[in-house]
């Protein structure tokens, strides 16, 4: 086992690598397939599930972010109320920490998935333990929730690619001082 960008990777003890399509027929994942067994391969669709149900409920939270967010901005609108406004942002605040949770467990989930695929992983069979990987940089509570999908969804005070803010205005005309 190696580290790669901070995860533990297998390497391949064949000749072939299972990423090469002039090995496999083709398709990177029939050399994988055919290496694993049926419990395995049953193992692999319950973790994808669990990603599949995650992905889902970050998408509902979108969805329901936007909707009690336009409904307080626009009742604050009608209300001319600033208050009510800032109240508006304490549901967008908690709408992003459930999205980055739902989001930050897909990540682990994928990882577990990672190693149950490869023919000579060490995970046990039906195993849905995470634990291992809540070191992983990329499933840091902190790189999940400035995510750049959930940093430009739900309006990071300072996405990580959002360019300098202007610190002069232009002028309006060539005349003006």
């Amino acid at each position: 086992m190696t580290t790669v960008a901070g995860r533990r990777v297998k390497k391949a003890t064949s000749g072939l690598d299972p990423a090469d399509p002039a090995h496999t027929g083709g398709h990177p994942s029939h050399a994988t397939h055919s290496a694993l067994s049926a419990e395995r391969i049953k193992h692999l669709e319950f973790i994808q599930a669990v990603i599949g149900r995650l992905a889902g409920n970050s998408f509902l939270a979108k969805g329901w972010a936007m909707t009690v967010a336009t409904a307080i901005y626009g009742f604050a609108a009608s209300r001319l109320s600033p208050a009510i406004a800032a109240i508006g942002m304490v549901p967008v605040a908690a709408f992003w920490l459930l999205d980055a949770y739902f989001l930050r467990h897909e990540r682990l989930y994928r990882f577990l998935y990672d190693d149950v695929r490869q023919p000579d992983a060490d995970v046990v069979t039906f195993s849905m333990d995470t634990r291992p990987y809540n070191g992983d940089k990329w499933a840091s509570w902190r790189s999940v929730t400035f995510s750049i999908t959930l940093a430009v969804f739900y309006g990071s005070p300072k996405p990580p690619t959002a360019p300098a803010p202007r610190t002069q205005r232009p002028p309006c005309s060539p005349h003006h001082p």
